[in-house]
């Protein structure tokens, strides 16, 4: 399984919306969360969110998206 399959699957089990963005292939995917999109590259593991807080991961991006989630 791919990084951007695991992620896609781990993020719809957590109740959040992935869009892949089809212009460059769906190297680049789009995670929905109550607090905004998250823009992430499953290829080399970099995300950004919305409010500038980055990471690299599916693990880090998937903590952030829980913490954020908590908080709100």
């Amino acid at each position: 399984m791919t990084d951007r399959e695991l992620l896609e699957l781990a993020a719809r089990a957590a109740g959040y919306i992935v869009d892949r963005a089809y212009e460059n292939g769906g190297a680049h995917l789009i995670v929905q969360s109550a607090n905004g999109s998250i823009d992430f590259w499953p290829g080399t593991g970099p995300w950004k969110s919305g409010c500038g807080k980055s990471g690299r991961g599916i693990k880090n991006l998937l903590r952030f998206l829980r913490t954020t989630e908590n908080t709100k």
